[in-house]
């Protein structure tokens, strides 16, 4: 459920709706709207007041510097209270089309690739590069079906997202870029460590840019020379200390490890495909893990017990 303006509900009545709901429908998530609202509210509404979603703010921040600190809050905050969504575009905002493909497709790729467990989304019309800002009370268009889209690009996002585990629960996220950099770069590693991306991306795009990182931490991330949006190879340089990758403007980049380039490309194909030895047994595993914690809480906080439940985590 997508909780509008959440913040300006009292708490307790978020905490009864919440229990009750989820006494009857025990995995409903809670997707906090808090914009506009201070972090505290969210806060509170995250832990006390029983949801478990809310919209990041990454869509307004812009910059270099506001990048990086945002996505450091984000990423932290999202592993303590709860995961905060990136959504590229809202309905309060103006449509990123009006700033142009490229503008609409880099901030796009941004949310997605820097997105915790995946947790990505577009307002309707985004793939079709629609422009017309929408009001949620007339009826405004989207641009169904237009030629000069990013239909494409965005369901190759949805497919590694879905299918990567450097996108799945766990996965660990590093910024490497400095706190002003316009060229922002981001290491993702899988929960279980056997599998690492690195995320490139140029902010300006009026200009273009260069990625330098340390050779040796370049070699320890599996020489990752493929783009896994567009299973190209992609040009490296060295100067013998460094890697310089060069970004057009507003290029991102997601760079895996050569190795993985043929099944990728067969992965892109069919989404549903297993490329990864360890896509099963990691999920289920912490999943398992998992069960115990949120039975002991739901029992606790939400009388009485739900029996069906544990009934239930005894098959799985």
């Amino acid at each position: 459920f997508r909780c509008d303006a959440g913040y300006m509900v009292p708490q307790q009545a978020w905490q009864y709706i919440t229990a009750r709901v989820r006494q009857e429908f025990p995995d409903t998530i809670f997707l906090l709207e808090g914009l506009g609202g201070p972090w505290s509210a969210t806060e509170a509404l995250l832990t006390d007041g029983g949801m478990q979603w809310a919209y990041s703010e990454l869509f307004q921040n812009y910059s270099g510097r506001e990048v990086a600190s945002y996505l450091d809050h984000a990423n932290v905050q999202s592993r303590r209270v709860g995961v905060l969504v990136h959504y590229s575009e809202t309905h309060d905002n103006e449509r990123l089309a009006k700033g142009g493909r490229a503008w609409s497709l880099l901030r796009n790729q941004l949310c997605a690739l820097t997105s915790t467990c995946g947790a990505f989304g577009f307002t309707c019309g985004v793939e079709w590069l629609a422009n017309e800002r929408i009001n949620v009370h007339e009826c405004r268009g989207l641009s169904w079906g237009a030629n000069d889209n990013l239909v494409e690009e965005l369901a190759q996002l949805t497919r590694l997202l879905s299918n990567h585990p450097c996108f799945f629960d766990g996965a660990r996220l590093t910024r490497l870029s400095s706190d002003d950099s316009q060229i922002y770069m981001l290491q993702r590693d899988s929960a279980e460590g056997l599998d690492h991306i690195l995320v490139l991306a140029n902010l300006d795009v009026r200009a273009s840019g260069q990625a330098r990182l340390p050779l040796k931490l370049f070699k320890e991330l599996g020489n990752p020379k493929i783009d896994l949006l567009t299973t190209a190879a992609v040009t490296i340089r060295d100067d013998g200390a460094d890697v310089i990758i060069d970004l057009a403007p507003g290029e991102c980049r997601c760079l895996g490890p050569a190795t993985t380039r043929s099944i990728w490309s067969i992965l892109s194909r069919q989404p549903c495909a297993r490329r990864f030895s360890n896509l099963d047994a990691g999920p289920r595993a912490r999943c398992r893990r998992h069960w115990p914690i949120r039975l002991e809480n739901f029992s606790r906080n939400h009388q009485p017990t739900c029996t069906r439940i544990r009934r239930l985590f005894i098959a799985y």
